[in-house]
């Protein structure tokens, strides 16, 4: 199946998507290290609570904190999460990065791994001038991915 073909059901999912999408926290030991192993917990206390939508990585800002290795293990266990509790929530993973190849290659595995969409604002130093530039930036992602839903 083409990735064109892929991509329709996930854009009638997420442009028809109604409810609550929470901004979800990042988890930390008291070390302040990344502690994945709450996930499932986490993704369980949404679902109990009709949560219908995630946005990973997000508005809270910790992503741009975090190592591409950090944010990738934190992916990877929000899949994990999900499918262990079977949750069909809607789900936005934030790849934005100070450097646009790290941002490039997370989109890469959170592509792969079947979220709904990404979510990628441009480089806060560097803003694009116009829609162009914008538009610009963004097809870095399209021609990296393929057809793929951009949350912006």
């Amino acid at each position: 199946m083409s990735s064109l073909f892929k991509l329709i059901p996930r854009k009638e999912r997420l442009l028809k998507f109604r409810g609550a999408m929470a901004p979800v926290l990042t988890p930390y030991d008291k070390n302040g290290e990344v502690n994945v192993s709450q996930i499932p917990k986490y993704v369980k206390y949404l679902v109990d609570n009709k949560v219908d939508g995630l946005y990973i990585l997000g508005t809270n800002g910790e992503g741009y904190n975090l190592t591409n290795d950090e944010r990738l293990s934190i992916v990877k266990a929000w899949r994990q999460a999900l499918d262990k509790h079977q949750a069909n929530l809607v789900s936005v993973v934030n790849v934005s990065s100070y450097c646009v190849k790290e941002a490039l290659d997370l989109s890469k595995h959170v592509e792969s791994m079947g979220f709904d969409a990404i979510a990628v604002l441009p480089p806060n130093y560097y803003k694009p001038n116009s829609v162009d530039d914008w538009l610009n930036f963004l097809k870095g992602f399209e021609y990296n991915l393929g057809p793929t839903l951009i949350y912006q």
